[in-house]
């Protein structure tokens, strides 16, 4: 009896662990106009809540279900299947007649993250009224509102702690324990490569993907970015810098919203220190858009503001996206192809912050005070619920660290199958060696190679090691590919074939074999070898001389020693740390 007491006790706690969230402003903006009453058709289960509950999956699936009865326009396709074998469910809505750009937009990929699946029954129900009319003429719509459909379905009021609604929330990851928002180069998960497939079939003008917050308190409610001009999509970045941001801006602050850049505390606690401009890798949505040049928006709504005003806020966004398109959509489309020939003679495979801050920001910021814990005895961040502008500094990460000139072409060898059909599920064009070849090529062979971390991340244990470029014939043998960089998705090929990028797929894992070491040695042979190769080689032993004199560590160690001469006879495996994937010389 006393245990069922102290269960009921800790459960009236955790229910009220969402009261201690900070405090915040009441909010009314036009956007409620799109609102409808209780008893009209097409009301969504988030509007007969007060804006209070998301759709479950069979509420969302019936909504649809009754709409598309009511206009045919609308149409749905299962995209894939999940890891527990639920559809992936993507709803459009297509006029015949002329080409027009295409809107794709995702919710869910986080599936506690979940405002643009009833952002998106709204932005539907209202295409399809009679004033939006000319919308549908000139732009196709494409709308998954559960990516993560298995982590929607571990479903529960106490899932995201520090998010202000809905009630009952899905969970971050997939049913494999998987974030799909890291998933976009090394493609392991169903739902990404089902995404995938839908961008190489349907080739979208415009991604969204909508998210909701983690971070720290601020007035901004819809908060949205894309990689800057510096990345790999300067002209898509230079379009959406100078219509998108504007026109979305406008028409948020008109329906009542305050719409932000994406933040991220220097200090991971406040904006003291200022906000962090990051690069991001093409693992994420938005990265992987600007790296295969695809306009692609990161929606971060604030997860402290309420349920409802976050899903209005994302409707309006979504809607005048599609108005936007409309009207300039064919501008877009040229920056796309101006980014898919691109000029430049390098490729940036990695980033930095400057030494000094030269730029800032004018901040829509909340009050916050240092707060020392009574049960910890350390210090958190109070935010106090008051509005305060302020100046603060912006870190951009945008130095050139590592460049390097992209290649004619890459050639993959035949036994790497997973990495060739990798590839192609990405679009990436490729021809297949048709006899058995021997071509020099750049190779690199690996120097100082480790694992990334002390735990596997994503499911996979990420790699790292330096590199030394050798000009040598390779044999490849009937079967392997050649990839030209000359295409469309060119800059993507090499990030993902080039070692040193993070990304890459040497760092996700997908070439362990060739750093271990599979034909060894005895001391008994390698030590007369070793005495006769010195006795009969000059140039070999003033080399071996001169390093044990500069490395004492190697003139102690008889084993180095002796490797040091194996590595140097015909009998070393010339395959041992060199990295499989050649490029041309040029």
């Amino acid at each position: 009896m006393r245990n069922c007491i102290l269960v009921i006790l800790l459960s009236i706690q955790v229910l009220s662990a969402q009261n201690f969230l900070p405090p915040f402003q009441p909010w009314k903006g036009k956007s409620e106009a799109i609102l409808l009453k209780s008893s009209e058709r097409f009301v969504t289960p988030f509007e007969l809540s007060n804006g209070e509950n998301s759709a479950t999956r069979v509420q969302l699936y019936d909504w649809f279900s009754e709409l598309m009865k009511e206009y045919p326009i609308v149409s749905r396709q299962s995209i894939g299947k999940t890891a527990q074998n639920r559809d992936i469910w993507m709803y459009a809505i297509r006029k015949a007649g002329k080409t027009k750009p295409t809107l794709l937009f995702q919710a869910g990929i986080h599936a506690g993250e979940i405002d643009g699946k009833d952002a998106g029954m709204l932005v539907f129900r209202e295409l399809l009224s009679k004033k939006n009319q000319e919308i549908l003429n000139n732009v196709n719509i494409l709308f998954i509102p559960i990516l993560n459909v298995d982590g929607h379905e571990r479903a529960s009021e106490f899932n995201r702690i520090n998010q202000r609604g809905p009630t009952v929330m899905g969970w971050r990851s997939n049913a494999l324990n998987q974030n799909l928002n890291r998933d976009y180069t090394k493609l392991d998960t169903k739902e990404i490569q089902s995404v995938i497939k839908v961008i190489n079939t349907e080739n979208p003008t415009l991604y969204m993907d909508i998210h909701v917050t983690d971070g720290a308190d601020y007035q901004y409610d819809i908060t949205y970015g894309f990689l800057d001009e510096h990345a790999y999509s300067p002209n898509i970045s230079k379009w959406l810098k100078s219509n998108y941001r504007p026109t979305m801006d406008l028409a948020l602050g008109k329906a009542g919203h305050i719409p932000g850049p994406l933040l991220f505390a220097v200090n991971d606690d406040d904006f003291n220190d200022g906000n962090n401009e990051y690069t991001f890798s093409p693992r994420y949505s938005h990265g992987y858009g600007d790296a295969r040049h695809l306009p692609s928006i990161l929606v971060e709504n604030h997860s402290l503001k309420p349920f409802k005003q976050r899903v209005l806020g994302t409707s309006i966004l979504v809607l005048e996206t599609l108005k936007l398109l409309a009207e300039k959509g064919k501008e877009l489309n040229l920056a796309i192809k101006a980014d898919q020939n691109p000029k430049s003679d390098s490729i940036t495979l990695s980033w930095d912050f400057p030494k000094a801050i030269n730029d800032s920001m004018s901040f829509k910021g909340i009050e916050s005070r240092k707060k020392t814990s009574s049960s910890t005895n350390g210090t958190y961040v109070e935010w106090l619920g008051k509005s305060e502008n302020k100046t603060i500094p912006v870190r951009k990460n945008n130095i050139p660290v590592l460049k390097i000139k992209p290649p004619a072409f890459y050639v993959i060898p035949v036994q790497y199958q997973e990495v060739i059909e990798n590839l192609k599920s990405h679009g990436i064009e490729m021809h297949t060696i048709q006899n058995d070849s021997t071509l020099v090529l750049c190779m690199y062979r690996f120097t100082n190679p480790q694992i990334q971390g002390k735990l596997p991340m994503q499911g996979r244990c990420r790699l790292k090691a330096e590199t030394d470029i050798e000009i040598k014939p390779h044999q490849f043998l009937k079967g392997s590919v050649v990839i030209k960089t000359n295409q469309a998705l060119g800059n993507l090929a090499c990030l993902l074939l080039e070692p040193s990028f993070t990304d890459s797929y040497f760092q996700w894992g997908f070439f362990p074999e060739c750093l271990e070491r599979t034909e060894y040695f005895e001391t008994y042979v390698l030590e007369p070898y070793a005495a006769d190769a010195l006795l009969k080689n000059p140039r070999l032993k003033a080399e071996f001389e001169k390093k044990k004199a500069e490395d004492e560590a190697f003139s102690k160690d008889q084993e180095a020693q002796l490797r040091w001469f194996y590595e140097r006879s015909p009998y070393a495996d010339d395959t041992y740390l060199l990295y499989p994937v050649g490029k041309s010389l040029n």
